[in-house]
């Protein structure tokens, strides 16, 4: 055999039987974060795992339309979903202006919709918050 196959043979062998000897070193609990157990310990640490659940309804902000950088700007749930979907206010300007919400005005809506698919991140993200 050729001395560098020899050498990679052995390299080889020696990686894999020093591989295990790391686990302990590598399971470590985190440090300075704080865990489940002791969440609710600390009154302060309570009230703000509650205000984390509560922050998401005030989230008012999703990616703008077809900006690929993910520039976020305002989004007007209660106006897009309650006034404009149930014909309490009129979209206004031309069906080319803001398609998107031509199609919650109708009721021809994508699953791809951005005002969709961020009301159903911020929604689900709240949901998380409180189970966890």
């Amino acid at each position: 055999m050729k001395p560098t196959r020899i050498a990679s043979i052995f390299g080889l062998l020696l990686t894999t039987a020093l591989a295990p000897g790391c686990k302990d070193f590598l399971d470590k609990d985190p440090l300075g974060t704080t865990t489940q157990t002791s969440l609710f310990n600390d009154p302060t640490n309570a009230v703000q795992a509650v205000n984390a659940v509560y922050d998401v309804a005030s989230w008012d902000q999703g990616p703008k339309w077809g900006d690929p950088n993910g520039q976020f700007v305002p989004q007007t749930y209660e106006w897009m979903f309650g006034d404009v979907m149930s014909d309490d206010a009129e979209k206004g300007s031309s069906p080319s202006d803001f398609p998107t919400l031509t199609e919650l005005k109708t009721w021809n809506i994508p699953p791809s919709s951005p005002p969709v698919t961020t009301l159903w991140v911020h929604s689900f993200t709240g949901i998380a918050r409180a189970n966890t």
